[in-house]
């Protein structure tokens, strides 16, 4: 995500003042005050600075702009639209960004729910028929695939006013979910369900401290923070807390997780399943490289007691909330989280901090990191939709409106404000943000590769080479039908 707006040129400026002056490798604590006095300052400086699309504002006299999308079960604001502003930062940036777009091109935003959680069933009925139902679709990374392949949805060059390019969508995810050349998914400012489905780190300050470890935000600007050294800090914490001689969520831990968690790595590692060309999708994973980091995984993911997974947790309670108290009463130094369970701790008395996943060693160029394609979102337009370039007008004036509104209040108010605690962790979600990367096998998970990696990573035995050698030849074979529909369409 291009982060070219004043706050974040700001934001910057104040955390290369802080850091320019001698630092000892401990953790320096910043006054709130003054920070929140500097984001109430750039706030409105930002407002006239977002750049405006590159044509007219049109007037659609009152249309009705029909997005399908499933039931919100995760107790967030709808991302489409809201009834009335509440208090709550993220519904009252969608009631802004919503009041400022149907009072500018003259239309009504209108949400369709679907009737489950997928509405996969929908748009292909809708399609299948020729009706003009709906006018984008709002659906989880994972459930595309099938409508690519069977032709359901518009190529972005065919809405004519998609410019990806500015800094209002994520022009990069945009061109990395790209098929022979063409795409298909939208990811910008106008969501914020893939930004809050996006793999991170959290740490407990207060036992970085005690244990005396090198300071991660120093160890990630020099390039250092690696597996290896995530792995060190780690194994150096352990506490049978409760004295019974077990280990369970009671105790003291290095690192939480769940079964999931490798695939947060993954990518973090610099590992791609999946190469995209102009002659087809080839698979990797099975070659020398992929072997060998998901043998590093495997390793770090099973080194001794380290790390405690919700799936370990057996007292009857809901492990996803289990874990998350884990963390926030302090019984561990590390999480591997995405950021929508981090926003859940602003509650938490310890001081924690946000870090980007792990390098994969030092000789990795970047640091890297991608959402859950289970869980995020991302906008496509059905074929069927009458006028492209009205589609594409609306969406490019929804995204540019988002920037100060949609972007401002999960960003600025919801992380930076209300729950990272210091300039350091907002820096770190400047990194974060910007090195989100797709890799597309993985996102849409052709041949199940996800749990299938999964299931190779938690494994007690490494059966890695063995284990992908029995399901290559069914995943390439669908990365060829993808490919084959896209290019021959």
């Amino acid at each position: 995500m291009k982060k070219q707006t004043v706050f974040l040129l700001v934001l910057a400026i104040c955390t290369n003042l802080l850091f320019g002056c001698s630092n000892e490798n401990t953790l320096q604590e910043t006054d709130s005050e003054d920070t929140a006095v500097s984001i109430e300052t750039v706030d409105t400086a930002e407002e006239t600075a977002a750049p405006e699309p590159d044509f007219a504002v049109p007037d659609y006299d009152g249309y009705s702009f029909r997005m399908l999308a499933a039931p919100h079960t995760d107790g967030t604001p709808s991302e489409i639209d809201v009834e009335s502003e509440t208090g709550e930062s993220l519904n009252d940036a969608v009631y802004r960004r919503n009041m400022k777009l149907e009072s500018e091109l003259d239309i009504q935003m209108v949400e369709i729910l679907s009737y489950g959680n997928v509405p996969a069933g929908e748009i292909r009925d809708v399609i299948v028929a020729g009706e003009d139902a709906y006018d984008a679709i709002i659906s989880q990374v994972v459930y595309y695939a099938p409508h690519i392949i069977e032709g359901f949805l518009l190529d972005t060059a065919e809405l004519q006013h998609i410019d990806p390019e500015k800094m209002y969508w994520n022009g990069g995810v945009i061109r990395d979910s790209a098929i022979a050349g063409r795409e298909f998914l939208l990811f910008g400012d106008s969501l914020w369900s893939d930004k809050s489905r996006t793999w991170c780190l959290c740490f407990n300050k207060e036992l970085l401290e005690a244990n005396r470890f090198e300071n991660p935000y120093e160890l990630v600007r020099e390039g250092l923070w690696t597996l290896d050294k995530l792995k060190e800090q780690c194994l150096g914490v352990k506490n049978d807390v409760d004295g019974n001689g077990e280990y369970n969520e009671k105790d003291l831990w290095g690192l939480l997780g769940s079964n999931t968690a490798g695939i947060g790595l993954v990518t973090s590692c610099g590992m791609i399943t999946t190469e995209s060309g102009k002659d087809g999708l080839t698979l990797r994973l099975g070659d020398e490289s992929t072997v060998s980091i998901l043998g590093e995984i495997h390793e770090f993911i099973n080194a001794g007691t380290m790390m405690l997974r919700a799936e370990d947790i057996k007292n009857g309670g809901n492990i996803w909330d289990e874990i998350i108290n884990v963390f926030r009463e302090g019984r561990a130094l590390y999480r591997i989280s995405i950021l929508s369970d981090v926003t859940s701790l602003r509650d938490m008395e310890n001081d924690f901090g946000i870090l980007p996943m792990p390098k994969r060693n030092e000789n990795q160029q970047e640091y890297l990191t991608t959402y859950q394609g289970w869980n995020a979102n991302a906008i496509a337009v059905p074929m069927t939709v009458k006028d492209p370039a009205q589609t594409g007008a609306i969406l490019e004036y929804m995204s540019y409106y988002s920037t100060d509104t949609i972007l401002k209040a999960y960003y600025d108010i919801t992380l930076q404000r209300k729950v990272s605690r210091d300039n350091d962790s907002a820096e770190m979600l400047d990194l974060i943000f910007s090195s989100v990367t797709t890799d597309i096998a993985l996102a849409m998970e052709f041949g199940g590769i996800r749990p299938q990696l999964v299931s190779m990573i938690n494994s007690g035995d490494n059966t890695i080479a063995s284990s992908i050698a029995s399901i290559k030849v069914s995943i390439q074979n669908e990365l060829n039908t993808l490919f084959d529909s896209v290019k021959n369409p």
